[in-house]
């Protein structure tokens, strides 16, 4: 729970999130995600579950 808190908090703040991952032949992909609304989603989230 201590380390969702502080993901949480670090996407709220941010602007964009960039997630990098290796195929096994060790091919690179990088992908790019906006966190514009991330705050109004989460806050909705939170009052419905």
């Amino acid at each position: 729970m201590a380390d969702d808190t502080v993901i949480i908090k670090a996407l709220k703040a941010g602007k964009k999130m960039s997630v990098v991952g290796y195929s096994k032949r060790g091919t690179e992909t990088t992908d790019t995600y906006t966190l514009i609304g991330f705050t109004s989603a989460y806050n909705s989230l939170q009052q419905d579950c």
